[in-house]
């Protein structure tokens, strides 16, 4: 891992480092544009000032922080800069971990039983032609840990930088590796659609939505369900302006508290 030499603030970091506030500060730049560097800068001007708030009051404490990394190469980048700006110099108690393994520590590793999970995600993996099993189970780790679960459909759009241009997974395999583990709506044994954003529980009109995604023919509509009863006159209405004059209005609002599906 290159490591790099003592570093100082440019002219654009210095307004960022300098400015001792406490609270969040987000830092948002490209890559490569010195983010980390910065973060790291403004940690050592933190660390002075509390240092002096110590030294004020007659503290022998060291100033304590805790920064946490997404992996462990960052982490360790981290650690080589944190070593030459500010370890050795003020009395601090830095730790440098990944979140994953602070996380861990602080809920004193518990025992997480996925053997299961981890052999049904290896056998759906294995369909992915372009990319190797391992491969496909760190993207799908990757996008589970990365994202929410109602903003999964980002992962689509979202650049991931850090891991090579080899091999390339585009929109059409990404949409692949989400479809491996997105839960499936099924009716019959033969239809199943994403599940995506809805619910678990689905009114009638809902799941025919689902399962059948195009205009069906109105010679099969047979009857119409309505909840409240204020709704009955007002439908019945339309069906005999259009002359469906067979199909039935039925009040039932249990039709509308929805179903396991």
């Amino acid at each position: 891992m290159k490591t790099l030499r003592r570093i100082t603030a440019t002219a654009e970091q210095l307004p960022i480092t300098s400015q001792n506030r406490l609270g969040i500060e987000v830092i948002c730049g490209a890559a490569g544009s010195g983010k980390t560097s910065t973060a790291l800068l403004r940690l050592k001007s933190l660390f002075y000032m509390f240092a002096t708030r110590r030294q004020r009051e007659d503290s022998t404490e060291p100033v304590h922080a805790l920064v946490l990394t997404f992996n462990r190469t960052l982490a360790g980048y981290i650690r080589n800069l944190a070593e030459h700006q500010v370890i050795g110099i003020i009395n601090v108690n830095l730790e440098i971990e990944t979140f994953a393994r602070w996380a861990m520590f602080r809920l004193d590793y518990p025992i997480i039983e996925d053997s299961k999970a981890k052999l049904r995600l290896r056998a759906l993996a294995a369909s992915v032609d372009e990319l190797t099993v391992d491969y496909v189970v760190n993207e799908v780790e990757y996008l589970l840990g990365r994202f929410k679960p109602e903003d999964l459909q980002d992962y689509l759009s979202t650049e991931r930088t850090g891991r090579g241009v080899r091999p390339r997974v585009g929109r059409r395999l990404r949409q692949h590796i989400m479809a491996l583990f997105r839960e499936m709506i099924r009716r019959k044994a033969d239809w199943s659609v994403q599940r995506c954003k809805r619910p678990t529980q689905l009114p009638t009109c809902e799941q025919t939505e689902a399962l059948y995604p195009k205009c069906e023919r109105t010679e099969y509509l047979k009857r119409v369900y309505v909840a409240e009863e204020e709704h009955f006159d007002a439908v019945g209405g339309w069906l005999k302006e259009f002359d469906f004059v067979n199909v039935k209005v039925l009040f039932s609002r249990d039709k509308f508290g929805g179903c396991p599906n």
